[in-house]
């Protein structure tokens, strides 16, 4: 197993205010009681980032309801999947604009699908 920079980590979030609120409070024990138990490397404790609070819903009709990223001291940041037009309502669309600040900072163009991949990773 290797561990990835926190910027690399995006969650979808699928759940309602109340259902995500549930789950922050529930994740913020069973990663804290992990935490506790696994110390770092060295040997330090550490107290894992706590997730965002819920904020808002983006209007889309969809399964899944916004984004969370990480910044690289693992704050986490919640970016609700917005409609982007009050005639579409486009998933792929929605969410390629939702990861976007996310990508532009790992170095991604998100402009379509195969522009997603780094180049030197293609063979």
């Amino acid at each position: 197993m290797r561990v990835l920079p926190p910027e690399r980590l995006i969650l979808v979030v699928t759940m309602d205010r109340e259902a995500y609120e549930r789950f922050r409070i529930a994740a913020a024990g069973t990663v804290g009681a992990h935490a506790s138990r696994n110390p770092r490397d060295n040997g330090e404790e550490w107290t894992p980032p706590p997730l965002p609070a819920y904020a808002g819903d983006g209007g889309i009709r969809s399964a899944v309801r916004a984004l969370i990223f990480f910044s690289p001291d693992w704050r986490g940041h919640f970016v609700p999947v917005r409609r982007y037009s009050p005639i579409h309502n486009s998933l792929r669309i929605a969410v390629t604009r939702a990861v976007h600040p996310a990508f532009v900072r790992l170095g991604y163009s998100p402009r379509g699908p195969l522009r997603l991949i780094p180049v030197d990773t293609i063979r």
